[in-house]
This record gives structure tokens, C-alpha cells and sequence, in this order.
């Protein structure tokens, strides 16, 4: 299935969001559990979706090197400089050519919608290594109506059932409450 991003969301991104700063969601999910860093740790690293940076600024210290991927190419333009790639994400077909050893989507997974699941999993597992890492976080409460601009809410049981059938295998999560739950997953 070729999932075009539709124009009105990757318009909401440039326009909306973009520009304001986020500070309404922890950036670091899983800063008190160390062995969570080694997923970073001289490792080549892709971030989804890395809005104003929170989280690139410190991950990519630790990383051999820090790509980015994004719909919006005003968030691509604006942390060029700073990531090794810029990849613009048009489709959840696009190939990039390039695996990494981690994939991390911060507040991103809840702005996929049910229809666009399985395409956007095989996104990811087409630039991940084998037995990489995913490193993200979910809602667990959402919009009724999700339009991928607001929050797809998922059901933990179920999300981590979609996620084994389509070859992932959680190997650490918990449940950082205030709506946040937070999974390593490895492709199996």
C-alpha cells in the first residue's frame, strides 16, 4: 500500500507545530533507565520526526552518526546542519537506501493512523538493521477520531501483538503514566 502523506498534515507540521516550541511532553521517556543508552552509543541512529530537536541535541552525542527523517522539509532545513542525512519522507514506500542500528520516534507513532499501520512498520524495518532497535514511545488515550494531526490512542496488549506479527520483539517497555508508554523493540 503506497500511503502518500496528505498534504493537510504535512501543512499542519510546517505551519502549526514547527514553529512552536514543545514543551508539553517529556523528552527523555526513559532517562532513569541506563541500560536504555546503549541503543545510542557509537551506534549509526535514525530520528522520525525530531520536531525542535530535544531530543537529537543529546542523543547525538552519544551516536556514531544522527540522521533524521521528517514530512516536513522546514524541519529538515532547520536541523540540516545538525544531522549527518536529512531524509524528506514523502510515502511510507520511500527507501532511503541506508540502514541504522536505531530508530527512535519520539510522540511520533500516536500521529499514525490504523489504515497506515502496517505501511509505516514496514518503513521503518526497511531502514533498520537486523536485530536493530526501535526505540519509542506511545499514547495509551487519544482522539476518537484520529486524523494523524491528533492523537491515535493504543491499546498496549493489542499494539504489542501488531508489532510481533510484523517482526518485532519488545525487549524492555513501561508504562510512564500521564498517557506515555514507552517500548525498546527489537527486529526479530
Amino acid at each position: 500500500m503506497n500511503a502518500f502523506i496528505q498534504p493537510y498534515r504535512r501543512s499542519f507540521w510546517e505551519t502549526h507545530h514547527v514553529i512552536e516550541k514543545q514543551g508539553d511532553s517529556d523528552p527523555f521517556p526513559f532517562l532513569h533507565i541506563e541500560n536504555w543508552y546503549e541503543s545510542f552509543i557509537k551506534k549509526d541512529v535514525l530520528e522520525i520526526g525530531p520536531g525542535d530537536g530535544r531530543q537529537m541535541f543529546i542523543l547525538a552525542t552519544m551516536a556514531n552518526t544522527y540522521s533524521i527523517a521528517d514530512i516536513s522539509d522546514v524541519v529538515l532545513k532547520k536541523h540540516r546542519n545538525t544531522a549527518a542525512n536529512t531524509f524528506l519522507i514523502n510515502t511510507w514506500d520511500d527507501n532511503f537506501e541506508r540502514s541504522f542500528d536505531t530508530i527512535c520516534l519520539w510522540y511520533v507513532f500516536h500521529h499514525v493512523l490504523d489504515t497506515e499501520f502496517e505501511s509505516f512498520v514496514s518503513f521503518l524495518s526497511r531502514h533498520l538493521k537486523e536485530n536493530g532497535s526501535l526505540v519509542f514511545n506511545v499514547p495509551t488515550s487519544g482522539q476518537v477520531n484520529p486524523d494523524a494531526t491528533n492523537t491515535t490512542p493504543y491499546v498496549i496488549n493489542e499494539f504489542k501483538a501488531k508489532m510481533l506479527k510484523l517482526n518485532y520483539e519488545t525487549e524492555h517497555e513501561f508504562d510512564q503514566k500521564y498517557n506515555n508508554y514507552v517500548f525498546k523493540m527489537v527486529k526479530i
